[in-house]
């Protein structure tokens, strides 16, 4: 498609656990055109990245909630909440 990026830049907002591996609470991605939140995981700093995403995670995109399914575009902020566990 003319016009179109070849590939998008998002912020990723990252706490908790994945915030003291990472030893910093944001990092800047790329990520290739008309990827959706899923496609993260590999593109995240080394001590945090993985393949696929940990069970129970869940996103927020420019602070509303949001799956793994959803498109991201150039300037998205994407939050990664791993779930909390306590009693």
């Amino acid at each position: 498609m003319v016009g179109m990026p070849a590939s998008v830049v998002v912020t990723i907002l990252l706490f908790a656990a994945l915030r003291d591996r990472a030893g910093r609470d944001t990092c800047e991605i790329t990520l290739p055109a008309g990827s959706t939140i899923s496609a993260i995981w590999p593109a995240l700093p080394a001590a945090i990245a993985c393949d696929t995403a940990p069970a129970g995670v869940r996103y927020a995109r420019n602070d509303e909630w949001a799956d793994a399914e959803t498109p991201v575009v150039a300037g998205d902020r994407i939050a990664v909440l791993l779930p909390v566990s306590g009693g």
